[in-house]
């Protein structure tokens, strides 16, 4: 109850303002926000950073929102993980759950592709989102 989740796969950061104004605009979108969408192509693309910042200017400061890091083997892994720390550094409402840290600590968490949660994986990915939660703090 109160939560709602819409996830389909290969979606990319430029997905996501149309996707949230939506739910802006219907009244839907929750107090608290979590946004994953740097899997298929981090910040690779100018427009992607540009995206994430209109995605928060758009849920405003009275969000909490919680931006999770991008596992792969993609050589931009840790460039994307490292922009979107910085994005999150100038937001105050969000933090960046750190998927990838955990990921790599516990191995056995992914699928053989090294970039998508098994079943275990997906258990510790929404550990990984709640103690991000938790140290968000309340709204």
């Amino acid at each position: 109850p109160g939560i709602y989740i819409d996830a389909k796969p290969i979606r990319q950061w430029h997905d996501a303002p149309a996707l949230v104004q939506q739910l802006l605009d219907k009244g839907a979108m929750r107090s608290v926000v979590v946004l994953n969408f740097g899997t298929n192509a981090g910040f690779q693309d100018p427009a992607s950073e540009v995206a994430l910042r209109d995605i928060l200017a758009k849920l405003g400061p009275q969000r909490r929102v919680v931006l999770v890091n991008t596992v792969g083997v993609s050589k931009w892994v840790p460039n994307a993980n490292a922009t979107l720390q910085l994005i999150s550094s100038q937001f105050p409402n969000t933090i960046v759950a750190d998927w990838y840290t955990k990921a790599h600590e516990k191995p056995g968490l992914l699928h053989t592709d090294q970039t998508h949660p098994n079943v275990e994986g997906i258990k510790v990915y929404a550990e990984v989102i709640a103690e991000a939660m938790a140290k968000l703090g309340p709204g």
